[in-house]
């Protein structure tokens, strides 16, 4: 299947279809096997949140907010609570984990957002005033300035991810992390696949979210894309997951969800952290 797209690892224009949705589909290169989204998506698209605060109901407040508190917080208690330093989170979003950093002051914490709608609610309903409404390249940081960056379920929806991972690179001090949060393919592709299987292809179901997950991550292809932007050493950890099943609430879902959390964490360490069927949590360091 040739197609106008181009692989972004290894240029090719090959694919196939693996997987297809209501408005997209998704396809595996020939040449490397990475997945990606059909989809056209802007590069800078910042129309995620909608046109007004007003757009934001609280199914979308509680998935950024009480759905992810619990992994905000784990990752707080690993890289934060014992020590000290600047940090950027870029694509914040509605701001839920800079709130969450707010509770250790001895971090100097600011959040990039391309959203003005987001970076509006963030300010007037969490009270966040270090937020830059902006495109990546005019933050205005300086090179070296910043110890920690995270970019939580943001790496999907880039386009071309190479410029702002270079940029991000910049950013860091020597020894600096870059971390990242984002879904795992080799599960979420199953999991889309079962459900089309049982339920049919259906608008209010998320499936890969093909018009809004651009590319589709696996442990291999994270390792690729940040070993290439000259990241030094890229560590897996483990957190647990959000803790809601596609906007869902159920009790039983997000059970399941922790249930495979674990399991996943077995079979990870297990096989000598050779089989990682968990979502992906990555933590990348600058050489010295």
């Amino acid at each position: 299947m040739s197609m106008e797209k181009t692989c972004i690892f290894c240029n090719s224009s090959e694919f196939k279809v693996v997987f297809r949705e209501i408005k997209a589909d998704i396809v595996r290169c020939k040449k490397c096997g990475h997945i990606f989204s059909t989809w056209n998506q802007p590069q800078d698209y910042d129309a995620y949140f909608g046109n007004t605060v007003e757009d934001i109901n609280q199914e979308t407040i509680f998935w950024f907010s009480d759905a992810h508190r619990l992994m905000y917080n784990q990752f707080c208690q690993r890289f934060i609570k014992k020590s000290s330093g600047r940090l950027l989170d870029f694509g914040c979003g509605l701001g839920y984990f800079l709130k969450e950093m707010s509770n250790f002051p001895q971090w100097d914490s600011w959040g990039c957002e391309i959203s003005p709608v987001a970076v509006n609610f963030a300010k007037k309903r969490l009270g966040l005033n270090k937020i830059v409404c902006s495109k990546i390249q005019n933050l205005g940081f300086a090179k070296e300035s910043f110890d920690i960056i995270t970019l939580w379920d943001v790496i999907e929806y880039i386009p071309d991810p190479w410029p702002i991972l270079y940029c991000l690179y910049n950013l860091l001090k020597p020894k600096g992390m870059l971390f990242l949060h984002t879904p795992n393919i080799h599960i979420q592709l199953p999991i889309a696949r079962l459900t089309k299987m049982l339920f049919g292809l259906r608008k209010d179901f998320h499936y890969l979210e093909a018009t809004d997950h651009i590319h589709h991550y696996s442990a291999d292809t994270i390792t690729k894309l940040l070993k290439q932007v000259e990241f030094e050493r890229i560590v897996f950890h483990h957190f647990v997951p959000i803790q809601g099943v596609a906007g869902s609430k159920s009790k039983t879902l997000i059970f399941l969800k922790n249930l495979w959390y674990y399991s996943s964490v077995l079979l990870f360490y297990s096989s000598l952290k050779k089989i990682n069927l968990d979502n992906l949590f990555v933590a990348a360091y600058k050489s010295a």
